[in-house]
């Protein structure tokens, strides 16, 4: 037969197991993990409960209502260290969870982050990022080249890692360069303000602070960082997202480089013609057009053998 209890009964129950889970709240970070053994004190406990509840009820009654009561606050705990164990757990896989797109060759891609920011990853590309920024930093990795439409923020700067280098903004458009066949880094402001600084710490307190239309080169092969001295024309820097390719004074060895990623192609050349510098602008135009103005531009022959491409020539 089922017992039946007073108001009374049932109120003071309750009283205890909410003093109980209090208890809890003062003794752990309910942020992070679940009090320890030696925090809770189930003696302490089980005597407040026995103190609490009406004597005058006959001593099997009593019982009875003890063991409920600490049935309950057991089921409860179990409950509770579970809660607190998947809580802890969820936080770490969020602030770990990654995600990764990348732009096959041939491709551009827009990203668009949780923040609100817009990026545009160019061909043979690769972006990582949290799928949850935290609430003091909104950090990111870059393979490849991106331009950036970073969503204001003061509170949370927006930090790009690139090889061994750090780009740092709070609201602000630029493109990156990081491609890792390349030899240098370069990062162009379109508006407002960056920071660029290297990721070894006896480093940092050079940072260099490029606006509209400067640039900041990193030597790869010389661990040197440093602005350009003149203007650069940025729009024309970031025009591969609109579909044109515009080199001004480039290597053709990075144009190439370009041409390949942009085509999926593959592209030999002489060594001789690798350091010929080239200027010159690309619009909607075919990879056979393309190849017979650098050609030309070289003085040099271009053939087609195997599906590979072989531009040759005495040089510049």
């Amino acid at each position: 037969m089922k017992k039946k209890y007073t108001k009374q009964e049932s109120k003071l129950i309750q009283k205890s197991i909410t003093s109980y889970f209090e208890q809890i709240e003062k003794s752990a970070n309910v942020e992070n993990k679940y009090p320890q053994d030696e925090n809770f004190d189930d003696r302490k406990v089980y005597t407040n409960i026995l103190q609490k509840i009406v004597l005058e009820k006959r001593s099997t009654a009593i019982r009875t209502v003890l063991k409920i009561a600490a049935s309950v606050i057991l089921v409860s705990s179990i409950t509770l260290s579970v809660y607190y164990f998947n809580k802890q757990q969820w936080s770490i896989n969020s602030k770990s969870l990654l995600v990764e797109q990348s732009a096959p060759r041939g491709k551009v891609i827009q990203v668009v982050l949780m923040d609100g920011t817009t990026v545009m990853l160019n061909s043979g590309s690769k972006l990582s990022y949290p799928k949850v920024f935290k609430h003091d930093v909104r950090h990111v990795s870059l393979e490849g080249e991106a331009y950036f439409k970073v969503a204001h923020d003061t509170k949370r700067p927006f930090i790009i890692q690139t090889d061994k280098i750090n780009t740092q903004v709070l609201g602000t458009s630029f493109n990156i360069s990081a491609y890792p066949e390349n030899e240098d880094i370069l990062v162009t402001v379109l508006t407002g303000k960056v920071g660029v600084y290297q990721q070894d710490e006896s480093l940092k307190d050079q940072t260099c602070f490029i606006t509209r239309n400067q640039q900041v080169v990193y030597k790869k092969d010389k661990g040197i960082l440093s602005k350009t001295e003149h203007t650069v024309d940025a729009s024309a820097l970031i025009a591969w997202v609109n579909g044109r390719m515009i080199y001004n004074n480039r290597l053709l060895a990075e144009v190439i480089l370009d041409i390949e990623r942009h085509y999926d192609v593959h592209v030999l050349m002489t060594d001789k013609l690798k350091s010929c510098r080239i200027t010159v602008d690309f619009e909607g135009d075919s990879l056979e057009k393309i190849l017979k103005v650098l050609t030309k531009l070289v003085d040099g022959k271009l053939q087609y053998r195997n599906g590979v491409y072989q531009l040759s020539g005495k040089g510049c």
